[in-house]
C-alpha cells in the first residue's frame, strides 16, 4: 500500500517521499466488516503522522515530516539513512548490544504511558487510536490456521484442530481484554 522514493539533490540523499493513498475497503468477510476495519489497519498516512507525532511528543526519535499533504497521502520524511536495526543485526554489527539496549529502552518508554485516544494532526483533525479489541486479535490469529498451514502442508487445516486452535486463543484473548490498553 506504501511506497517510497529517496529524494537526492547534489548526489546525496535528502529526504523520502512516502506515497500512500488511501485504499479502498475490500468485501465483507465478518459481520458485515471488511478485513481492514476488523483489524484495525491504517488506511492513509493520518495515522503515520499523529503516532510520529505522540512519540516526538514523548522525547522518542521519529522521523522528521518535512512536508504532507494528508488528504492525496504524500509525506517528505527525513532520510534516516541505510544504518537501521535489522541490517545492523544481520550485518553482525558490533554495535548490538547498544541497538538492543536502545530498542528496549523505547519498548519501557511506551510501557510507561497512556497515550490519548485521540492524536491531533496538523489539519486540524484528530486521528482516533482504535482498541486492539477480540475482533482483531482472533482475525490476525486465524491467519495461522486459515494461510499458514495450507502453506506448510498443501491441505486445509482439519476442522477439529482448527476449532481446538480459535477455542485456546478465545481464553487468552479474554485474559487479555482484562488488561491494561
Amino acid at each position: 500500500m506504501r511506497r517510497y522514493g529517496r529524494i537526492v539533490c547534489d548526489g546525496r540523499a535528502g529526504a523520502v517521499l512516502m506515497d500512500w493513498a488511501r485504499q479502498p475497503d475490500g468485501p465483507a468477510i465478518r459481520n458485515g466488516l471488511p478485513y481492514s476495519r476488523i483489524a484495525h489497519l491504517a488506511e492513509d498516512v493520518r495515522p503515520f503522522v499523529a503516532v510520529a507525532e505522540a512519540l516526538r511528543g514523548m522525547g522518542l526519535s521519529v522521523p522528521q515530516i518535512a512536508a504532507h499533504d494528508l488528504d492525496n497521502g504524500l509525506l517528505v520524511l527525513e532520510d534516516l539513512g541505510d544504518r537501521v536495526l535489522g541490517r545492523e543485526v544481520e550485518a553482525g554489527s558490533g554495535r548490538q548490544p547498544e541497538m538492543w539496549r536502545a530498542a528496549v529502552d523505547v519498548l519501557v518508554a511506551l510501557a510507561g504511558t497512556s497515550p490519548p485516544q485521540e492524536l491531533p494532526l496538523p489539519d486540524g483533525s484528530a486521528h482516533s487510536l482504535p482498541v486492539y479489541d477480540e475482533g482483531a486479535f482472533s482475525i490476525e490469529v486465524e491467519l495461522v490456521p486459515d494461510w499458514y498451514w495450507p502453506a506448510l502442508h498443501g491441505t486445509q487445516v482439519p476442522a477439529a484442530a482448527r476449532a481446538e486452535f480459535i477455542e485456546i486463543w478465545g481464553d487468552i484473548f479474554e485474559r487479555l481484554g482484562t488488561m491494561p490498553k
